[in-house]
């Protein structure tokens, strides 16, 4: 293997083209980046609006800047070159970085404008909550200056050119801020992931992060060794930030995982700068305040990212995101937008949330039970099927006046809320922790797994997700067509046929003659009840139980 510190970061790849040789795929390293014209006109529009320009600042600012060009020239990603070399000369400015430190980034707004897209799908968060299991062990590795090490074609060079202090530069190593370059690091990186995963090695990679998991602490660690041999056989720099020590307590994308009981958290530096911008934003809104409409989009962006953790997020944005969306459409994204009392009440909901940083828990559980609801304009129904002893249960309700359900898919969500609720004691009692929930209205089953919804079925949405998070229990939504769904329908009418019972003389004739006396009347109201006590399918504090079906009968 040869020693992968001795080339410096700028094309590195390119020094190991033997192994990208033996693995089959050398044409990727050697292809790197190339442009990926939108038309034969392109390069020539880029080169008609180029001018002169290169960076100044502050006297701070071109030292941290001349700083960080020097070490892009001392790993080899940018080198120096005569102007009649360059046929587009970019933008550059620095930005800070999540540490606080300053970053030098190439604005490549214009050439991207020439790029055409190139669609690939990235792993994400749900790969990790699907491909960990629950005692795992993991590691993170981290490659230092990822994009760098990839190769820009020389015909793409020099509209990667930029000028600092009359000097001129271009990069010969793919640069931040390419439209493509997400892509063109996922083909290059893909190789060495497929070559681990074909070998059995559990890992979930989001960009130039990699996770690796396994049961076994000491199997993960041979994982380990074998993921770096190649990643560094291929040309990657492993960086420091790399934790090599098998733990079940992993930082990754940003976020605390517990391995042993599969919960997700976050880390303590985020939860106190979020929070400290919610409780500003909570200031601001109880004084009426004006902010630029970018600095809202901001913190909306923070707290949606929180919906792994804190999963009815969606739901208690859509106060703030309402004047948002509002402005953005009529004033476009430099304008302000005036922060209102109204929507104090969210902040405080997000201070709470935050404050408390309660741990979720992520883990995917086969359903232990089949709930099935369904709604009418009188009433709702409901069938549980418990899948442990195939025992089914039935239940239904009535509408009260209270409810005010102005569309059926109001009354379908609320039917849902019904049953886990008048299901509860059950619940608890069976400890009962995943649901597999059937109904026949698309829009109820859309939202209660995405858990989110429209503005008109937001606080429906909202009891029902908090509902089972109290019960501490999971729900996967199904759509069934309504012909399936024939018995929660009839339940969810039963109060149309009106109050029959049986006549009072044949019912006294008949317990005489079978000689027994009934303690309880299982299937009636207040009003014709046949015995002192009596279960009903509507609300009654006199009744012994509300439906017959949630109690024993021997």
């Amino acid at each position: 293997m040869r020693t992968t510190s001795f080339f410096l970061i700028g094309a590195k790849l390119l020094h190991f083209q033997h192994k990208w040789r033996e693995l089959g795929v050398l044409n990727i390293v050697q292809e790197g980046v190339k442009p990926n014209w939108i038309s034969k006109e392109a390069p020539k529009t880029l080169q008609t609006k180029s001018h002169f320009r290169q960076f100044k600042g502050t006297k701070l600012e071109m030292e941290t800047y001349q700083k960080a060009l020097q070490e892009e020239i001392d790993q080899g990603i940018v080198v120096e070159v005569g102007p009649n070399q360059i046929k587009y000369l970019n933008r550059t400015f620095i930005i800070p970085r999540k540490d606080k430190r300053l970053r030098k980034i190439l604005d490549c707004r214009p050439i991207n404008k020439q790029l055409k897209d190139i669609p690939f799908k990235a792993e994400n968060i749900n790969m990790v909550i699907t491909l960990v299991e629950k005692g795992d062990w993991g590691v993170t590795i981290d490659i230092h200056n990822a994009y760098n090490h990839i190769m820009v074609h020389p015909s793409l060079q020099q509209y990667l050119g930029f000028a600092f202090q009359d000097r001129f530069y271009i990069y010969k190593g793919m640069p931040f801020g390419l439209k493509t370059a997400p892509a063109i690091f996922y083909r290059h990186l893909h190789p060495a992931i497929q070559y681990l995963r074909i070998r059995g090695i559990r890992l979930i990679v989001f960009y130039d992060d990699i996770l690796i998991v396994c049961q076994d602490p000491i199997k993960l660690q041979d994982h380990t060794r074998i993921a770096i041999q190649i990643l560094e056989e291929m040309g990657w720099t492993i960086s420091k930030k790399s934790s090599l020590n098998p733990s079940q307590t992993i930082h990754y994308l940003g976020w605390i995982w517990n391995l042993k009981e599969l919960t997700i958290q976050m880390p303590q530096d985020r939860r106190r700068s979020i929070l400290h911008k919610v409780l500003k934003y909570s200031h601001l809104s109880r004084n009426h305040e004006t902010v630029k409409i970018k600095r809202l989009a901001g913190i909306i962006g923070k707290l949606q990212y929180l919906k792994p953790q804190i999963q009815r997020a969606g739901l208690h944005l859509k106060v703030i995101l309402k004047p948002f969306n509002k402005v953005v459409n009529q004033r476009g994204w430099h304008s302000l937008v005036r922060l209102t009392p109204k929507m104090n009440k969210n902040w405080t909901w997000w201070i709470a949330m935050i404050r408390n940083n309660q741990p979720t828990n992520f883990q995917i559980l086969q359903p232990e039970v089949l709930l099935t609801t369904d709604a009418s304009m009188r009433g709702w129904g409901a069938t549980l099927l418990l899948h442990k002893n195939n025992q089914e249960l039935m239940s239904a309700g009535k509408w009260k006046n209270k409810w005010r359900l102005t569309s059926s898919n109001q009354r379908e969500l609320a039917a849902v809320f019904c049953a886990l609720r008048r299901f509860a004691n059950l619940f608890r009692e069976e400890k009962i922790h995943s649901i597999h929930l059937r109904t026949d209205n698309t829009t109820t089953s859309f939202n209660i797994n995405r858990k989110n919804s429209s503005n008109s079925l937001a606080t429906l949405t909202d009891w029902t997700l908090r509902l089972a998070e109290q019960m501490q229990i999971q729900i996967k939504a199904t759509y069934i067509p309504g012909i399936e769904n024939q018995v929660a329908d009839s339940l969810s009418r039963l109060n149309r046929a009106g109050d029959y019972q049986l006549n009072k003389t044949t019912y006294n004739s008949l317990i005489k003659q079978l000689k027994m006396k009934p303690t309880i009347d299982l299937f009636a109201s207040k009003t014709n009840k046949l015995t002192r006590r009596y279960c009903t399918i509507t609300q009654d504090q006199e009744a012994t139980a509300r439906d017959a079906f949630s109690i024993p009968w021997t």
